[in-house]
């Protein structure tokens, strides 16, 4: 994911912030931010709505380095995901704001799950998941208590598929 590290760089520098400052600004460690900015480590999608935020960028820019660097994507993080076959975003632009506590719970248990099962993840692999199971949740229900009730069944589904001898994600 170094392009990602190469984005978050350009855009600590545009905004004149130190890994410390950043650190200050977005509750996460510097040593976490280090690691991202040099692309040892992939950041969680949790994460990068707090970053994008605090950098003045859309999370898209941030995340897939679409649009300008430039453009903040209105005052919500209107996130795409990358498209399907047919053409329709997995993950539809939202105008609203984006529950991030739904996407980190998502990312989290994504991320639990593939540990659990001793399987490999990458960090496009991880945004596509939760793109793919956000999207489920709030097509299925507008109500957040539905939504986070939905979490465990979507980490049994996947933890199924990863049990499956035919998937090959083992570390």
């Amino acid at each position: 994911m170094k392009q990602f590290a190469d984005r978050l760089k350009a855009a600590m520098k545009r905004k004149g912030l130190t890994l410390d400052s950043l650190s200050d600004n977005t509750d996460i460690s510097r040593s976490a931010l280090a690691r991202w900015t040099s692309g040892k480590a992939d950041p969680p999608i949790s994460n990068t709505a707090k970053v994008a935020d605090v950098l003045g960028v859309s999370t898209d820019w941030l995340i897939y380095g679409r649009g300008s660097p430039d453009t903040k994507a209105s005052a919500s993080h209107s996130v795409t995901s990358p498209k399907e076959d047919d053409g329709e975003p997995m993950l539809r632009r939202r105008t609203d704001v984006l529950s991030v506590d739904l996407l980190q719970e998502l990312s989290r248990t994504i991320q639990r799950v593939y540990a659990e099962e001793n399987a490999r993840i990458t960090s496009d692999q991880l945004v596509l998941l939760v793109a793919e199971n956000y999207n489920r949740l709030i097509t299925f229900s507008a109500r957040p208590d539905v939504q986070r009730s939905m979490i465990p069944i979507i980490a049994e589904e996947l933890r199924s598929d990863l049990q499956r001898p035919d998937i090959k994600h083992r570390a």
